[in-house]
């Protein structure tokens, strides 16, 4: 008995371990980081999605958040950002899909990309994508691998335009 409970213990950990691996690397796979100027990379960003047929619903600007809401912050500390913005979308043929997989899917949509460059290291725009958040299952993992590909794609394609 005991050695089967560490036996499944073991196991637990491993696929914690392994999970959390997959995440770091994911991380790394959805952001790609170009030099430039900002104002032109999260252009071509968001013509990237226009470009595709595709409506954008929603900008939202996290530098300017930050900026006003600078006063509530615990530890006083500026923003990390010279720039920092995001836009939602939604492609209606990967969101159909991810429906019919699961109804619980509803929480991948819309999709976020986003971009921003750090007082750090102005010049370099990072450009990425939010993970979708998708039920457990077969049906809802094949649905996750294209989304996040055709996420991919795009971040990819204005990464290699500023090159």
């Amino acid at each position: 008995m005991f050695d089967r409970l560490m036996h499944c213990v073991a196991a637990g950990v491993m696929l914690a371990v392994s999970a959390t691996a997959g995440l770091a690397v994911d991380l790394a796979d959805r952001i790609r980081t170009v030099d430039g100027e900002f104002e032109p990379v999260f252009q071509d960003l968001q013509d990237a999605v226009i470009n595709r047929g595709l409506s954008i619903v929603y900008l939202g600007h996290i530098d300017k958040m930050l900026e006003r809401t600078a006063s509530a912050a615990a530890d006083g500390a500026p923003s990390p950002y010279l720039n920092a913005r995001y836009f939602q979308f939604c492609n209606s043929s990967l969101t159909h899909e991810s429906l019919r997989a699961d109804p619980r899917n509803i929480a991948m949509c819309p999709f976020l990309l986003f971009a921003y460059e750090t007082v750090t290291e102005p010049g370099k725009i990072s450009i990425g994508y939010r993970a979708p958040d998708l039920a457990p299952g077969e049906a809802s993992d094949a649905v996750g691998v294209k989304v996040h590909a055709y996420l991919a794609e795009i971040i990819q394609q204005v990464a290699d335009e500023a090159q």
